[in-house]
């Protein structure tokens, strides 16, 4: 095995090369759903909230059942998906999701006011935000100032109006993982 070395020139420092185990090709969303199908039964999540454990099959599904719904929605891989929530047990799913997809995710904190959301929304110009039902007013009133057309989806609890991904995963439920991998 080739030792460490420094190229002086451009001042990069090199380790040893070593094979790739996993496609480069793949995009992260596919090598997250290959992992966990090889360990469907093991416990891939806690919430420490309600202690309620997610196997790594269910977030498998949830995952899946989530980026068919994206689709549905005619997202096209350019376009990007707005995060305005806490941890809870379907976010992990809805991220994945995008990263499934390819779609580029732009997180921010479920504290932040109107005019940060604003500030940060008005450049990156989401087509779908997921937020919390706690903090929904707060990011339906920068989208509407901002004048946006952005889909917002409550990653928990349903509130009149809005999608809400707990619905989503019922009404996909229906359709069939397989013909999505």
């Amino acid at each position: 095995m080739n030792e460490s070395f420094y190229d002086p020139v451009n001042k990069i420092w090199s380790g040893p090369k070593v094979p790739t185990i996993f496609n480069p090709n793949q995009s992260l969303g596919r090598l997250i759903l290959k992992i966990l199908q090889q360990t469907p039964d093991s416990v891939t999540q806690i919430i420490a909230d309600t202690d309620s454990p997610m196997t790594c099959k269910e977030m498998h599904d949830r995952t899946i059942k989530l980026a068919k719904f994206l689709l549905k929605t005619g997202i096209k891989q350019n376009e990007r998906v707005g995060f305005v929530t806490a941890n809870t047990e379907n976010l992990a799913p809805a991220v994945f999701a995008c990263f499934t997809l390819g779609l580029p995710i732009n997180p921010l904190s479920p504290i932040m006011n109107e005019n940060d959301i604003i500030q940060i929304y008005s450049k990156v110009k989401p087509k779908i935000i997921f937020c919390d039902a706690e903090n929904l007013k707060v990011v339906q009133n920068a989208v509407n100032e901002m004048k946006s057309d952005a889909v917002i989806i409550t990653v928990m609890y349903k509130v009149e109006g809005y999608e809400c991904v707990s619905n989503l995963l019922k009404e996909m439920e229906r359709e069939s993982i397989k013909k999505f991998e």
